[in-house]
C-alpha cells in the first residue's frame, strides 16, 4: 500500500470513528476543517485568537446555514449556537462586530448560549468575554444594553 493510500485510509477511518459520537458536532467539525484544515474542531476553530476575521466570517456563514438547513433538531440547534459562536470570536479575538444584531438582541442571545451547560467550557468562557464588551460598549453608547 503506497503512503498516500495510507493517509487516505487513515482520514477516513478519523472521520468514521468520530460519527460514534453526536453526527451534529460531528457536523460542524468537518466545516471547521473546511474552514481552517489546522483547526480539527469547531471548538478550536472558533476559541483560537490566532484564526482570521475572514475564516469567523466564512464560519458564521457556515454555521448560519446549518442552523436553518441541518438536518435534525440538534444540528440546526448547535449551527445556531456556533453561529453566535462565531460572533463572539470576532469580538474578543478582533475586536471587530459581524453581526448587524441589536445590542439586546446580542446581549440577550449571548447570556443564553453562557447559560448553555452542554455548551462546551470553553466556548462559554470565550462567548462570556463578548457579553461583557458588547454590554460595555453598549453602556458606552448608552444604547439599550440589557445586563441582567
Amino acid at each position: 500500500m503506497t503512503r498516500n493510500r495510507r493517509e487516505q485510509l487513515s482520514e477516513a477511518l478519523r472521520w468514521a470513528l468520530e460519527m460514534t459520537t453526536d453526527p451534529a458536532t460531528a457536523a460542524a467539525d468537518w466545516l471547521a476543517r473546511d474552514i481552517d484544515p489546522t483547526k480539527p474542531t469547531a471548538v478550536e476553530l472558533l476559541t483560537d485568537c490566532s484564526v482570521t476575521l475572514e475564516a469567523l466570517k466564512k464560519a458564521k456563514d457556515a454555521y448560519k446555514t446549518m442552523r436553518v438547513v441541518g438536518e435534525h433538531a440538534a444540528d440546526r440547534r448547535l449551527g445556531g449556537r456556533l453561529y453566535l459562536a462565531a460572533i463572539a470570536a470576532a469580538i474578543v479575538h478582533h475586536s471587530e462586530r459581524i453581526s448587524s444584531q441589536s445590542d439586546a438582541a446580542l446581549l440577550k442571545a449571548l447570556r443564553e448560549f453562557i447559560r448553555d451547560e452542554s455548551m462546551p467550557e470553553r466556548l462559554r468562557n470565550m462567548v462570556d468575554l463578548a457579553y461583557l464588551s458588547v454590554q460595555n460598549s453598549a453602556r458606552k453608547r448608552g444604547s439599550a444594553g440589557d445586563d441582567t
